[in-house]
């Protein structure tokens, strides 16, 4: 927890305006495509919590050829929502207008605190969402450790008022990594820069 509470101090207390449009944050790429459990390359705990989980995953990605993870973290208060939304790659949105999500989206809980994921079985085209009014949903409670995953291209999000039980001690910190076929689009996902390195 210690290293993904520096990484969300971190975010929280730069100005990236001037490099990134709509009020968005940056997000870190991972090049997974030549790395193994056993490569003694992971500069950080994160880093070796991705080359884990890709691992725990990997089953999921069939035969698609997944070459990196994006991954942020996300502190929230326990009683924030988190809008509902569609992973993609921000920066081709941003700059072309184009909808391209990952092959799959994961949720790490590191606390127990906050209200849970709620994954829709629904679809956009990047204008009509598809279909307009799901009628399937599923729901994931905050539990330390708890791993989900789902396709990439499903709207989500988070509503505080369903939290489970009182949760009001504390933030709601999570591990998201999004599994590519691709490299999203820099800068908008891109490198951990090495002045965030040295202080993990």
């Amino acid at each position: 927890q210690i290293q993904c509470k520096i990484v969300a101090n971190w975010i929280a207390n730069k100005d990236f305006s001037t490099i990134l449009s709509h009020n968005k944050r940056p997000t870190f790429w991972m090049n997974l495509s030549k790395k193994n459990l056993s490569n003694p390359s992971s500069r950080f705990l994160i880093e070796e919590a991705v080359q884990r989980l890709k691992d725990v995953d990997a089953y999921n990605f069939r035969n698609n050829k997944v070459i990196g993870a994006e991954w942020w973290i996300q502190s929230t208060g326990p009683d924030e929502n988190i809008g509902f939304h569609y992973d993609k790659d921000e920066g081709d949105a941003s700059i072309n207008g184009r909808m391209k999500h990952p092959l799959l989206s994961t949720v790490t809980y590191l606390t127990d605190v906050g209200s849970p994921t709620l994954i829709f079985e629904m679809t956009t085209d990047g204008n009509t969402d598809n279909p307009i009014i799901p009628n399937v949903a599923y729901l994931s409670f905050p539990k330390i450790n708890r791993h989900i995953m789902f396709r990439g291209n499903l709207q989500h999000g988070v509503l505080s008022g369903l939290k489970q039980h009182d949760s009001s001690q504390g933030k709601r910190l999570t591990l998201l990594i999004n599994w590519w076929l691709q490299k999203p689009l820099a800068p908008y996902c891109d490198e951990v820069p090495d002045e965030l390195v040295d202080e993990l």
